[in-house]
């Protein structure tokens, strides 16, 4: 009977195992023991959505799970209220459960609670809570299982320990990564015991904490980085979790050293933009921003001089986890904060277009505008459409006279589905590398991203797909996160007529 073990990583990024690896020999033999597999994440460049389509085998426009984390919804309100059931039933461990073979699946990000399946699942909640007593950072997430004996079996706490995503401070950022490394340890425990003792056709289990560490550390590991700040203390974490995490794919390993083993990710890590594209200024400019040029509001202008005079203090003496706390301590403040920062509120009545936050305020490079057709007042939607995407491409660097994006596209030529209209603003865009989305009006094009040094790592939209112990034929050598599911279900001979928008890349 085929059987196949998965581990997922969030972010884990093929230029760092490429970078150390010769200090890390189990990643470094999964790679050389098969083709070099090129796996590109979805658009936006998220978790959420990406890890949805991992799931699902669909893109987002069918699935719907569009949502990313948000630095002014500290308490996850928006996140929590996306309906995270329509998985139940749809997932790849849900069609290998149905085939009538055994899936042992652990912590897979958004399924909470758990569902009745073949086999086991366990899940954490995405909302946390602070460990009482503990450091400001350590959390708890509500575990629960199926079926609720295997909780006892074992000793799985109704409560499993976590990090925080939040920037600790830079004073605490070494206990910070070490209480991650204690959590990660704690979670691969777990999945070693279940995947040595219980009966399984399919192990899958999925460690979150690369992602967060990178977030926060990058710009001490990475010299590339313009903010950089020379031989520090911090630079070899993010290479400590790797070599933890090589270590902890090797035990998974040597438990099943003939069995077929994947090991892949949502998305790789980089460098997230030091420099913004602010793009409502360019709107504004071109009379797209509003029905009629309504000349410059001088308060609102007057307030953005001294928001950027505040931000450029904040950054010059890197009080930015101050400022965030400070900023979201309330909703209320948190809603005032988010529409300061992005100079325009997306529910406002007198907008023709603005930039939309469906992918977060960020200063990542993808990104996207909204059309408010009602305020077109005679204008053609089609084209006015049109002469957004075209001026959006044909602004260039003042200085350099560079272009500024990758691509820019009407949101159904992104993707095909139901949902397209639901989870995208009419225009979707990718920036060039090392600009990201700016949101002000009245300052310069190319400004500063003043949330670097809170999260100087962004999303690579690169992913790792490594597979080993395969007598099989790889179809392609460049696929989507949208092949996994079918990659999986071909691996375990599930032939039943299933609809994925992606599609195995083996064969016998």
């Amino acid at each position: 009977m085929k059987k196949v073990l998965m581990i997922g990583i969030d972010s884990l990024d093929l230029t760092v195992l490429k970078k150390y690896e010769n200090s890390l020999p189990t990643f470094t033999k999964l790679r050389r023991g098969c083709p070099e597999i090129k796996s590109e994440s979805v658009f936006p460049v998220d978790s959420i959505p990406a890890w949805s389509t991992i799931y699902t085998g669909l893109n987002p426009a069918k699935h719907g799970i569009v949502k990313a984390f948000d630095v002014f919804d500290s308490d996850l309100q928006e996140i929590l209220k996306v309906d995270y059931s329509v998985f139940r039933g749809k997932t790849f461990w849900d069609y290998v459960s149905k085939a009538g073979k055994r899936a042992c699946v652990l912590f897979p990000m958004l399924t909470f609670p758990p569902w009745d399946l073949n086999g086991i699942m366990i899940s954490k909640a995405l909302s946390e809570r602070k460990v009482e007593g503990g450091s400001k950072w350590l959390t708890e997430n509500e575990t629960l299982s199926f079926p609720s004996w295997i909780a006892n079996k074992y000793n799985i706490p109704n409560y499993m320990k976590g990090i925080s995503g939040k920037h600790p401070g830079i004073e605490n950022l070494i206990d910070w990564a070490e209480d991650g490394k204690k959590v990660l340890l704690n979670e691969a425990e777990l999945g070693l015991k279940i995947c040595k003792n219980e009966d399984w056709d399919l192990f899958f289990i999925y460690f979150s904490w690369l992602d967060i560490i990178q977030h926060r550390l990058w710009r001490f590991f990475d010299t590339n980085d313009p903010s950089y700040p020379g031989i520090n203390k911090y630079e070899n974490i993010i290479k400590e979790f790797y070599i933890l995490l090589d270590k902890i794919v090797a035990e998974f390993i040597n438990l099943y050293p003939d069995l077929p083993i994947i090991v892949f990710s949502d998305h790789g890590h980089e460098m997230r933009p030091t420099k913004v594209v602010n793009l409502n200024k360019v709107l504004l400019e071109e009379k797209l921003l509003f029905p009629e040029s309504n000349g410059v509001k001088y308060s609102q202008y007057a307030f953005e001089k001294i928001k950027l005079t505040m931000l450029d203090f904040v950054k010059q003496f890197e009080l930015d986890c101050w400022l965030v706390d400070f900023s979201t301590k309330t909703k209320t403040l948190s809603s005032l904060s988010k529409k300061a920062y992005t100079s325009t509120s997306s529910n406002s009545s007198s907008y023709m277009c603005h930039l939309s936050s469906f992918a977060g305020i960020k200063s990542y490079s993808h990104g996207g505008i909204e059309i408010e057709r009602s305020n077109l007042k005679g204008y053609d939607y089609e084209s006015f459409r049109n002469s957004i995407i075209n001026k959006l491409l044909s602004i260039k660097n003042p200085e350099t006279e560079e272009e500024l994006f990758d691509w820019v596209c009407k949101r159904e030529e992104l993707y095909d589905g139901p949902k397209v209209c639901e989870v995208y603003p009419d225009i979707v865009f990718r920036l060039k590398a090392g600009y990201g989305t700016g949101w002000n009006l009245y300052s310069s094009l190319i400004g500063t991203a003043y949330d670097h040094n809170l999260a100087s790592g962004g999303h690579r939209k690169e992913a790792v797909f490594l597979i080993s112990n395969l007598k099989k034929t790889i179809l392609k050598e460049n696929m989507t996160l949208m092949d996994v599911a079918p990659t999986v279900l071909y691996i375990l001979e599930i032939s039943k007529e299933l609809h994925f928008d992606g599609s195995s890349i083996i064969s016998d």
